[in-house]
C-alpha cells in the first residue's frame, strides 16, 4: 500500500522520458537520474522529522538510501529490455 502514491509519479516520469527527443541510452540515463532524485527527496523529507536521528554518526538512513539507490540501478539495468520495447512502441 505504501508504494501506491509513488506509482503515478514513476509512471509520469516514464511517460516524460518517452517523449524526449534523445536516443535510448540518454532516455534511460534521464529516467535513472530523476528516479534517484526522487529517492533522495524521499529520504530528505524523512530526515526533516528528526535530523540527528536519521543522519547522525551511526545512522541507518545513509545505508538505507545507499541500498535503495543501488536497488534502483539494478532495477533499471534489468529492465533495459522492457524499456527499449516501450520506447520503440512510441
Amino acid at each position: 500500500m505504501a508504494t501506491v502514491p509513488l506509482l503515478p509519479l514513476v509512471l509520469s516520469l516514464v511517460n516524460v522520458s518517452k517523449k524526449l527527443p534523445y536516443g535510448f541510452p540518454a532516455r534511460v540515463a534521464w529516467l535513472t537520474f530523476y528516479l534517484m532524485l526522487l529517492v533522495i527527496l524521499f529520504y530528505w523529507l524523512l530526515s526533516c522529522i528528526d535530523i540527528l536521528h536519521f543522519w547522525g554518526s551511526h545512522s541507518w538512513a545513509r545505508y538505507l538510501m545507499f541500498i535503495t539507490i543501488t536497488g534502483l540501478l539494478i532495477a533499471v539495468l534489468t529492465a533495459r529490455g522492457s524499456l527499449y520495447k516501450l520506447y520503440e512502441k512510441s
